[in-house]
């Protein structure tokens, strides 16, 4: 007897539960882990993780609202200031995702005998990498504060990579 699988798009009892109950909360709201485990019939610090991680990402993506961890605590929505200071943190993450990332591959005992494909593979990870290891870092990121705050706006892409390769030199 096989188990009918559920498909990507179809959400979870538990999942559904819990984006209802996020969706009632406002800025600067505290759901507590308590209250979501109640909600679900189980612990969303342990078991029930995943489906508390999906209404998460389910209310961000289409509710437009962001929540943080308070450890111990639960979720806490954000108000605008606070989905702004998320970014700081995610690019620390990155920077350190980044350098791990570059001592692994520099780990590569043989590169010679690797095949030409898997050479190529290396080469272009390591060089993504380090890329972004280095416009991560602290005088990176402010080089790009400032010319962004000169442009008045966010800079496309091409503006952004020429404003790291002409030493925070934009061309109007």
């Amino acid at each position: 007897m096989s188990e009918e699988r559920k498909t990507i798009a179809e959400m979870s009892i538990e999942t559904s539960l819990l984006v209802e109950r996020l969706k009632q909360s406002a800025v600067g709201d505290v759901v507590t882990y308590a209250e979501m485990s109640t909600l679900v019939g189980r612990n969303v610090q342990g078991d029930g993780y995943s489906a508390m991680a999906s209404a998460r990402r389910i209310c961000q993506r289409e509710e437009r609202m962001v929540f943080e961890v308070i450890r111990n605590e639960g979720l806490k929505r954000l108000n605008d200031s606070g989905i702004v200071a998320t970014g700081g943190v995610n690019l620390k993450r990155l920077g350190r995702q980044a350098r791990r990332g570059v001592k692994t591959l520099a780990c590569v005992t043989d590169f010679d005998a690797l095949p030409p494909d898997q050479q190529v593979e290396h080469n272009m990870t390591m060089s993504m990498l380090g890329a972004l290891a280095q416009m991560v870092k602290p005088k990176q990121q402010e080089k790009l504060r400032l010319a962004v705050a000169n442009a008045q706006q966010r800079l496309p892409l091409t503006k952004t990579l020429e404003m790291f390769t002409n030493g925070g030199a934009v061309k109007k």
